[in-house]
């Protein structure tokens, strides 16, 4: 209704009621965050709800009737049959209980000096929620840990109601006190490991740094590796901001488990039991993508999460080639191997679906982001990085919305802004004057002489942090705070850019400003950016400027609301959405389209 509505919507809200006849699986909105509340297998409700919103796109819902025992679909996207393609692939499970896998799991607890108090007793309850929770035929193991390490049994045991019994008192009586033997402890957590052809959980949870025995990074990571059959699934739990995120993140990155992180004060009772609950129902392990027809490239997330029962799997991609088409997955059930095939047919040419496009490059952003985190920045990295987010309208560390994206653009906006100088104002000394080339003189946002400012603009000479209070150093600020964060292995910033590289490694159809958004910008962010098809466009004072315009372009302009501008709206799909920006600058068959 945006065309209809000069303001914002002041309450918004959508009420999906789905039933099938069969399960009702992969249930997704690229456009929206909404909430999807299944009540049975076969009905599921999603809801939407906001406030002041300019209803400024359609609210699009997937969904899948599945029959077989996985829901397997896909959804594809390519507007330029001479350019590689996206595709997404969603993935569920329609299996009942009893195909569920008996799981083997290890639970180890830190419960050093430091996890005194709150942190300690919200550590006791996660725990017995998730031994009070285990099957039958699960097999388990507590191993809690300070200046040495100690275990609940010899070793895994069967998850009767003895032991859960025991373990639970065993809990109950679980004191904080003493160092933080991170090694020792996971060493004796794989120990006990089963044989290799079955999956093997261990939930890690920690406070702190390792202080006693081996505290070097590399040498806890090559002693876990050493000792992992290939089985490990290590699932991070890090308290508060004293932790090496690089070692945490590094255990779950190579050991095909998650990370997340709790703030002091945070519920992390909440937060285990949650997580607990996704995964105590395991499906599917090892799982591989593979498929013959097209070449497919940049699929995410590289190495395929198990599957649990109740979950979705989303996976991102680009594929080149178009036709008949098969994906094949293979995975383990109870050390069988299972495959899953869905033929399907790649487009030469699919346009719809534009979300798919910035769902991919928010996911690559995460994992180049998080590659640089743990292994240290290349300039390869971090170019790759600032041109997919300025292309797809994506917040890093290294771009925000809130900068414009050239030098002259900055000059030129803040000499139409603050004016020229005053007629007859002398230039700098040494500037080559202002005109005949060279440097031209300038006047900064102060009203004194700058001395930046390119010959072929006439010059404004404001220092770049100083040209627009919207695209100001403050904005600067964040960005090197978040920077620092990424070089960092410990602290608040750097559990700050863990939890965000983790949310665009994540990232889901519908998520908005995924990571490196801080609240207080949010709403700021919004205004300076707009997405068309799936391409970014960025306020520079009253025009809409397309993300990523090629320098050496030709340039068309175009009177708005004259017959020419009429007749370009004509072509309608693409071109009348971006039309619609009002003032805009965009690329249309190689040349850039200036609207005034």
């Amino acid at each position: 209704t945006e065309k209809f509505s000069s303001r914002p919507l002041q309450d918004v809200s959508v009420l999906v009621d789905i039933k099938g006849t069969t399960a009702v699986k992969n249930v997704t909105c690229p456009t929206h965050r909404v909430e999807v509340v299944r009540k049975s297998e076969n009905h599921v409700k999603v809801g939407y709800e906001d406030r002041n919103v300019t209803p400024d796109r359609d609210l699009l819902l997937y969904y899948a009737l599945a029959k077989d025992e996985f829901a397997l679909n896909f959804l594809t996207h390519r507007p330029d049959a001479d350019a590689d393609g996206y595709f997404m692939m969603l993935l569920s499970p329609n299996v009942t209980v009893d195909k569920v896998v008996p799981k083997n799991i290890c639970f180890v607890v830190d419960k050093s000096g430091s996890m005194q108090g709150e942190k300690m007793k919200q550590a006791r309850a996660a725990l017995k929620f998730c031994v009070q929770s285990l099957r039958p035929g699960d097999r388990f193991n507590v191993v809690p840990f300070s200046t040495e390490a100690d275990r609940l049994f010899d070793g895994l045991q069967p998850a009767d109601e003895a032991n859960t019994k025991k373990a639970v008192e065993f809990l109950a009586n679980m004191s904080a006190s003493g160092g933080t033997a991170i090694d020792e402890a996971l060493g004796v957590a794989l120990d006990m490991a089963p044989p290799a052809d079955q999956p093997y959980m261990v939930v890690f949870l920690t406070d702190g740094l390792p202080t006693i025995g081996e505290t070097r990074e590399e040498m806890i990571l090559a002693n876990v590796a050493k000792k992992n059959r290939q089985n490990l699934r290590l699932f991070v739990f890090g308290v508060g901001n004293d932790v090496n995120t690089h070692l945490l993140d590094k255990l779950a990155e190579n050991h095909r488990g998650s990370r997340d992180y709790v703030a002091e004060g945070e519920d992390l009772e909440f937060r285990i039991s949650s997580f607990y609950t996704k995964v105590s129902s395991p499906v599917l392990s090892d799982l591989v993508l593979s498929f013959t027809g097209v070449k497919v490239r940049d699929v995410y997330p590289k190495r395929l999460p198990d599957l649990f029962k109740g979950s979705q799997m989303v996976v991102v991609g680009r594929y080149a080639g178009s036709g008949a088409s098969a994906a094949q997955l293979t995975g383990k059930v109870a050390g069988e191997t299972k495959t899953i095939t869905h033929e399907m047919t790649f487009g030469a040419k699919v346009p719809g679906q534009s979300f798919l496009s910035r769902l991919w490059a928010i996911r690559k952003c995460g994992y180049l982001i998080d590659q640089i985190r743990l292994h240290g920045e290349t300039k390869e990295l971090k170019d790759e990085v600032v041109r997919l987010a300025k292309l797809h309208g994506i917040v890093t560390p290294y771009t925000s919305f809130l900068v414009l994206e050239d030098q002259p653009n900055r000059r030129l906006a803040a000499r139409d802004r603050h004016g020229p100088p005053p007629p007859g104002t002398p230039a700098p000394a040494g500037s080559g004057g202002s005109s005949g080339g060279g440097r031209a003189g300038g006047w900064n946002k102060r009203g004194a002489p700058g001395d930046d400012a390119g010959g072929d603009m006439g010059g404004s000479g404001a220092p770049v942090e100083e040209e627009d209070e919207a695209f100001g150093s403050v904005e600067g600020k964040k960005r090197e705070a978040a920077e620092e964060g990424l070089r960092r292995s410990t602290g608040d910033k750097a559990v700050g850019a863990s939890k965000e590289a983790a949310k665009l490694k994540g990232a889901r159809p519908g998520d908005a400003d995924p990571g490196y958004v801080p609240d207080a910008g949010r709403e700021q962010a919004k205004k300076a950016l707009r997405l068309v098809d799936g391409t970014a466009f960025y306020k520079k004072g009253d025009v809409w400027i397309q993300a990523e315009l090629p320098k050496d372009a030709k340039r068309r302009t175009v009177k708005l609301f004259s017959d020419e501008y009429f007749e370009l709206a004509a072509k309608k799909g693409k071109v009348a959405k971006m039309l619609a920006l009002g003032k805009v600058d965009f690329l249309l068959d190689g040349v850039v389209v200036q609207v005034r």
